[in-house]
């Protein structure tokens, strides 16, 4: 009875690393034909092609594409979505990232991996926009969900948690951005030491949070 039990649990790992692959593929494929196709000769010749042309372009041909494939729309979308912030063009960024969550946190749940990087996303986009309230929903959502599904210490809960304390320096909130800091502080100096340097970083910030208060 174990070794059949073991031999399931096997083989829907093997199902679950397959359709992600499929997954990731067809997210490869779909971005990588549009680019070549946007950076055809007839293409190139009608307008000058930039990153913002091709987003926006790649986002009009993604309506209705993936309707029985949600997933692999929500990874395309993230990836717009992220292209979007790092232009700072937050209103599309936003867009994007709302409707893979949305996606994500039906078909995945709250406690996926994606969903979670997809929530972090999101909310650093509200933290650009001055939307710290909802920002800070979304920042405490995805460490609850990291320190479960991943640990308290892995290197992308720090990140939020630094993300997070950056949004209550930003809003004012100094004495919550302290305790988060302190928090952090703690953590890095148990895997990294005193002197490691994103402890350093990190003593950096707090540094930042009691010079303003």
């Amino acid at each position: 009875i174990k070794a059949s039990h073991a031999q399931k649990e096997a083989e829907a790992e093997r199902l679950k690393a397959q359709q992600e692959a499929r997954a990731a593929q067809a997210v490869s494929d779909f971005l990588r034909k549009d680019l070549l196709e946007s950076m055809a000769p007839y293409a190139v010749q009608k307008q000058d092609i930039t990153v913002r042309s091709w987003l926006d372009d790649t986002s009009a041909k993604l309506e209705g594409r993936f309707e029985n494939e949600p997933l692999i729309e929500a990874q395309i979308r993230y990836s717009l979505g992220k292209s979007y912030f790092n232009l700072g063009v937050y209103d599309l960024a936003e867009k994007h990232l709302i409707r893979a969550y949305a996606l994500q946190l039906e078909k995945s749940g709250n406690k996926n991996i994606d969903t979670l990087n997809t929530m972090e996303m999101l909310g650093s986009v509200y933290m650009k926009m001055g939307l710290y309230g909802e920002a800070e929903n979304l920042f405490n959502q995805t460490i609850s969900g990291r320190k479960e599904v991943l640990s308290a210490d892995d290197p992308n809960t720090l990140s939020t948690m630094n993300e997070l304390a950056v949004s209550y320096l930003s809003s004012g909130q100094y004495d919550k951005a302290e305790n988060l800091y302190n928090e952090a502080l703690a953590i890095r100096e148990k895997i990294f030491g005193e002197n490691g340097t994103f402890t350093l970083l990190m003593t950096g910030n707090l540094a930042d949070v009691y010079r303003l208060q």
